[in-house]
């Protein structure tokens, strides 16, 4: 059976989402490892995937201690915890930031016409930005960005390269944090998303029937 599911980026300040098929019986921990590279998660911080009520959380097996109560998501597939159209189940990153990805299946198919698995068919929004404090640090880091924008149309206005910006001459209350992740992310247009980029990357050949 293949699935489709709508992944979405909880609280954020601008709209992230993911609609992608995949194959029902794909693995808990594969399915979170194709939800890092959607979301522009790099994996170096823990993560999980729970049920709505936080009855059960599936981790890794590379992530669980010998004393933990989490569920081996090795062992369990898409299709345990996502049976009927419009169950969901949610996605954490990085226990500090606290990234929550709710998931929802969408619709269920027999088969689609497609050579690859998973697929992303639609998506907005750029992604996350490691360790800068959740939702809260993206929307501050967002508005940070547009103040930068702005304030350097106006003093370069006749300047269009970007290496030639002087980050002397923006206010000078803007924490050098932000203006070094501001030259980082110098291409990066956080309200859309390369489908095509992310299908390049996380699309694998489907099984043979």
């Amino acid at each position: 059976m293949i699935y489709q599911l709508h992944a979405s980026l909880k609280w954020s300040p601008i709209k992230i989402w993911r609609r992608f098929l995949c194959e029902s019986d794909t693995t808990l921990t594969k399915l979170m490892k194709d939800l890092l590279v959607m979301f522009n998660m790099d994996g170096s911080h823990l993560y999980s995937i729970s049920t709505r009520d936080n009855s059960m959380r599936f981790t890794p097996s590379k992530m669980l201690d010998s004393d933990s109560r989490d569920l081996n998501a090795d062992k369990y597939k898409i299709s345990d915890v996502l049976v009927n159209v419009k169950d969901k189940i949610n996605f954490e990153y990085d226990y500090g930031d606290s990234w929550l990805v709710e998931i929802k299946l969408e619709k269920v198919f027999e088969d689609v016409d497609y050579p690859k698995l998973p697929w992303i068919i639609k998506a907005k929004g750029f992604g996350i930005i490691e360790d800068i404090g959740g939702v809260d640090g993206l929307a501050e880091a967002l508005d940070i960005f547009k103040r930068l924008d702005e304030e350097y149309a106006d003093e370069n206005s006749d300047d269009e390269d970007f290496e030639d910006k002087d980050f002397n001459d923006l206010e000078e209350d803007i924490p050098e944090y932000y203006r070094e992740l501001y030259y980082a992310y110098e291409d990066a247009d956080f309200e859309e998303c390369d489908v095509e980029e992310l299908n390049d990357i996380i699309g694998r050949p489907r099984k043979s029937k």
